[in-house]
C-alpha cells in the first residue's frame, strides 16, 4: 500500500509542475498532512514531551531528511525530468538503503539479499526501458536525474537512522515530531525559491491534488512505512520500493488508457522475485 501511495507523486505533481514550483508543493503537501494528523496525535505529543524534548534533535534530523529534503528534491527532479527517468531512478532507493543498512543499521547484506536487490531492479529497467536495450544505453543523467538521486540517498539515509532513533515514541508522535521538522526544515529553501521564481498559479484541481498529496503519499504512506521499518528492519522494508513503478505504469494504464505489454508482465514478475529473494534471505 505505501508503494500504491506514493506512485501518486509521480503523477500529480508532473500534471500541476507548470502551476507551483517544486519546494512551495512540497511544503504546502506536508503542512496540510501535519495538519490533517494533529488532531490525533496531540494526546500523543502532550503525552511523550518528555521524550520529544530530551531527543528533539534526532527528530528533527529525521523530518528534515524524510518531510524536507527528500521530498523537496525529488518534487525538484520531477519538474526537471521525465516521469520515466524518475521511476528509473527512483529504483536505487532500495539499494541505497540497503548499502546505507551495512554501516548505518549494522545488517549483513547475504547472498540471498543482494540476488534479491538485483532482480527486481533488472525488473525495473526492464518496465522503463519497455524492454529495450537501446532506451538504456541512450539515458543520459540531466540535473533533475542528479536531484532524484539527492533525494534516494537522502530517503536511505533516513530509513536507516529511523529504528534506532524513534523507536521509543508511539507512532503517532513520532510522526507528527517529524512533519513538524520537515516543515521548519523547507522554510529556508522555499524563501530562497521564493526570490528565484513567480508565485503558485491556484486552482481548484491544485489545492484537490496537493489535498491528495497529503493525506495518501504523505499521512497514510508515511504510518504504513514508519510502521514497518520498526517491525522488520530497513533493508527488508526496503525492497518493497521496487513496487513504486508497477504501480506507476498500472496508473497510466487506467487513467491515461496506456496499454500493458508483455515487457510490463516480465517487468513486474521480476520485481517480485526480486521481493522474495530479498524478504526470505537470511
Amino acid at each position: 500500500m505505501t508503494s500504491l501511495f506514493w506512485s501518486l507523486n509521480y503523477i500529480m505533481v508532473a500534471a500541476y509542475r507548470e502551476q507551483m514550483p517544486p519546494v512551495m508543493m512540497s511544503f504546502y503537501r506536508w503542512l496540510f498532512a501535519l495538519m490533517m494528523l494533529l488532531p490525533f496525535a496531540m494526546r500523543a505529543l502532550i503525552d511523550e514531551w518528555p521524550e520529544i524534548r530530551s531527543h528533539w534533535w534526532q527528530l528533527f534530523i529525521l523530518g528534515a531528511f524524510s518531510c524536507g529534503l527528500n521530498s523537496a528534491f525529488a518534487y525538484i527532479g520531477i519538474h526537471h525530468t521525465t516521469v520515466t527517468s524518475a521511476s528509473l531512478l527512483s529504483a536505487m532507493t532500495p539499494i541505497l538503503t540497503i548499502l546505507l543498512a551495512i554501516p548505518l543499521a549494522h545488517e549483513r547484506l547475504s547472498p540471498g539479499r543482494l540476488a534479491g536487490v538485483m532482480t527486481s531492479f533488472l525488473g525495473v529497467i526492464c518496465i522503463v526501458t519497455k524492454g529495450e536495450l537501446a532506451t538504456l544505453l541512450e539515458f543520459r543523467l540531466s540535473p533533475g536525474d542528479l536531484s532524484i538521486i539527492l533525494a534516494c540517498a537522502i530517503w536511505g539515509v533516513f530509513t536507516n537512522l529511523l529504528r534506532r532513533w524513534s523507536a521509543h515514541l508511539s507512532q503517532m508522535a513520532s510522526l507528527a515530531t517529524m512533519m513538524i521538522g520537515g516543515v521548519i526544515s523547507l522554510l529556508p529553501m522555499l524563501a530562497i525559491e521564493a526570490v528565484v521564481t513567480g508565485p503558485a498559479q491556484w486552482s481548484t484541481g491544485l489545492l484537490v491534488s496537493l489535498l491528495v498529496l497529503a493525506l495518501f503519499p504523505s499521512l497514510i504512506a508515511n504510518l504504513f512505512w514508519n510502521r514497518a521499518v520498526l517491525a522488520v528492519g530497513p533493508g527488508r522494508a526496503s525492497a518493497f520500493g521496487y513496487l513504486l513503478p508497477v504501480f506507476s505504469v498500472t496508473a497510466a494504464v487506467l487513467l491515461l488508457g496506456e496499454k500493458l505489454y508483455a515487457f510490463h508482465w516480465f517487468g513486474a514478475a521480476l520485481i517480485f522475485l526480486g521481493i522474495a529473494l530479498a524478504t526470505r534471505a537470511r
